[in-house]
């Protein structure tokens, strides 16, 4: 490995998302080695090619999220193997770019959600949005917050599952009238602001597949 800087490359065995012309959505992969701006990719699979390799010169952007945010950058493809395992060899063509840094990237989303307010019961709410610094919801009709107020939270994540506690910020109400809540994360584990950057980025590939915002 060279001396490109990690911070803002991805190190190897990186989990990355490829996007290439031979086919329609992002594919996952994983960076096999980087030698300054020259990068090997394992070969992405798909429901029908067990192997996708495409054409040397080919164009193909690169995803990951980092330490610092989401980040993307253009690369060529500059020869495929298929042995001893199967890998793509890109040259970037772009320096990576930050989509959303790491501290205020956040997603409208719709997520199962339960929040206990002074050792109350927990209720079963949605969230409005979420990011690795905290999340707004919807509040249950009989829930009542100030700001400061701590609570329980468990945030459902593709139906992976987190516990921390959350600060309330502040409170407003949404277009129907319904009570809202806007919390600070307390005390998050780094596992969990992984899981949240990773459901983010995945959530963006997903909605730019299908041309939403």
């Amino acid at each position: 490995m060279g001396d490109t800087d990690t911070t803002r490359w991805p190190g190897i065995r990186t989990p990355v998302e490829l996007l290439s012309h031979h086919w329609p959505d992002w594919l996952p992969s994983r960076v096999e080695d980087l030698d300054n701006k020259r990068m090997v990719v394992a070969a992405p699979t798909t429901p029908t090619i067990p192997f996708l390799m495409p054409d040397p010169g080919d164009s193909v952007k690169v995803h990951w999220v980092s330490h610092r945010g989401i980040c993307e950058l253009s690369a060529r493809v500059d020869l495929c193997k298929r042995a001893p395992v199967p890998v793509w060899v890109v040259t970037a063509t772009s320096e990576p770019t930050l989509h959303q840094r790491r501290r205020f990237a956040r997603i409208s989303v719709t997520l199962p959600v339960a929040l206990a307010v002074g050792g109350s019961e927990n209720e079963t709410t949605t969230t409005l949005n979420i990011g690795e610094g905290g999340m707004t919801c919807i509040l249950a009709h009989d829930q009542s917050l100030t700001p400061g107020d701590m609570a329980e939270v468990i945030v459902n994540l593709d139906d992976e599952a987190f516990y921390t506690r959350a600060m309330c910020l502040r409170t407003d109400a949404n277009e129907t009238g319904r009570a809202t809540a806007s919390f600070q994360f307390e005390q998050l584990e780094p596992h969990q602001a992984d899981r949240i950057r990773r459901f983010i980025f995945q959530e963006e590939l997903r909605r730019r597949a299908q041309g939403r915002n």
